[in-house]
């Protein structure tokens, strides 16, 4: 039976993690990172909040993404959930849930001068999937999202193209990463193609993941529908070895909607040379689906006034 942590076997974390993902939160983060990128004019359009997936932090939005929407006049925003860049909860980490994350985003969102779209990727979007669960929102994409199944087939897949797939994940762990896992890992997050620059400065920023986390996502305990109408985003890549396209088709098709099928973006999308591939559907779909309406209702509002 293997150890996963100090005096913790495999069997009983599982027992206790499960227990604590279904009826125990940690208390409020109040220590969150946030980037932000804001319209040099003044604008009407709804602020953007990005959520990052697993082993990252709110950087990876930063080169291109948030700048990028920006300019188009969105007020953009992205948090590093605890215990992940320079926010606070490390030393709670390990026990952090998705309702945990939920929490962080919503601590965020709740300071913004208006209900933000929310935008997750991979892991961010679970947790935006979670809170579509349980609350209105305004708007949310999900990039790259994990399947409605849960991880466990996508880390099969993963360790029979890369059997040592969960020993270089575990090697995270270690103060310094070594050159072996980060060539191991690298063709499962970036594109040949990517700048050397961009992919030196994603690897300072990797992090451990929270195993109760990881637990929330193999047990896809953040299913279900929403518990409201909400105008919802779904896009993937074809060149994504994490978030395969059938991955994204079964998400969508929980949803009902059609998915957007990208080509030539690995599954940190938001960072490959090729970022806007990803960027402009989003945009589309933000423009025709958010601003549009807005705009449409507020001109029937003063046309009544």
């Amino acid at each position: 039976m293997a150890v996963i942590g100090p005096g913790l076997t495999t069997a009983n974390f599982i027992t206790s993690s499960l227990r604590s993902s279904l009826s125990e939160m940690l208390p409020p983060e109040t220590q969150l990172e946030v980037r932000s990128h804001l319209p040099r004019a003044r604008t009407d359009k709804p602020p953007l909040l990005f959520v990052h997936g697993g082993y990252c932090d709110a950087w990876c939005w930063e080169p291109f993404f948030l700048p990028w929407f920006a300019a188009q006049g969105f007020p953009s925003h992205a948090l590093s959930l605890r215990g992940h860049g320079a926010s606070g909860g490390q030393e709670s980490l390990f026990v952090a849930g998705l309702d945990d994350y939920v929490a962080d985003v919503e601590h965020v969102a709740a300071a913004l001068p208006s209900p933000p779209v929310l935008i997750g990727h991979s892991l961010g979007a679970a947790v935006v999937e979670r809170i579509l669960t349980t609350r209105p929102v305004r708007a949310a994409a999900l990039l790259a999202p994990v399947p409605p199944g849960g991880l466990g087939p996508v880390a099969s897949r993963l360790m029979a193209w890369q059997p040592e797939y969960l020993v270089n994940m575990h090697r995270l762990d270690a103060p310094h990463l070594s050159g072996d896992v980060l060539a191991a890992l690298r063709p499962m997050y970036f594109s040949e193609t990517i700048d050397p620059k961009i992919l030196a400065e994603a690897f300072t920023h990797l992090s451990v993941e929270s195993p109760r986390a990881l637990l929330d996502l193999m047990l896809r305990l953040h299913g279900g529908k929403p518990v409201a109408a909400a105008r919802l985003f779904v896009l993937g890549s074809h060149d994504d070895r994490i978030s395969a396209p059938a991955d994204v088709n079964a998400t969508a098709s929980l949803y009902g909607i059609a998915p957007i099928i990208v080509r030539g973006l690995a599954h940190m999308m938001m960072l490959e040379r090729e970022w806007e591939t990803a960027a402009r559907p989003l945009l589309d779909w933000l423009e025709r689906e958010v601003v549009s309406p807005a705009a449409t209702a507020s001109a029937r509002r003063a046309s009544r006034s």
